[in-house]
């Protein structure tokens, strides 16, 4: 099973942890940055390979074979997104 298998409800995205593509640092906050891998294609907020940043305790983990945690996230859990000009 790969990413691609799985069918998103509208309004949900997966994430994967990553860095802020502004250098930018969470410091004192409870959020993660995160980049979009898989967005439900009915959604008009969220694309992939936006970074945003995201509450990691309101976003459901999960394991693909390769072993990389992704986590699904609701795009209303989505605290704020990095645009990149």
């Amino acid at each position: 099973m790969g990413l691609s298998d799985i069918i998103l409800k509208a309004g949900e995205c997966i994430v994967i942890k990553s860095d802020s593509t502004l250098g930018l640092a969470p410091n004192g906050v409870a959020l993660n940055f995160g980049s979009v891998q898989a967005v439900n294609e009915l959604s008009h907020k969220t694309s992939v390979g936006q970074s945003i940043m995201f509450d990691e305790s309101k976003a459901t983990p999960f394991m693909i074979i390769s072993g990389t945690t992704f986590y699904l996230v609701k795009e209303d859990d989505i605290t704020f997104y990095e645009t990149v000009f």
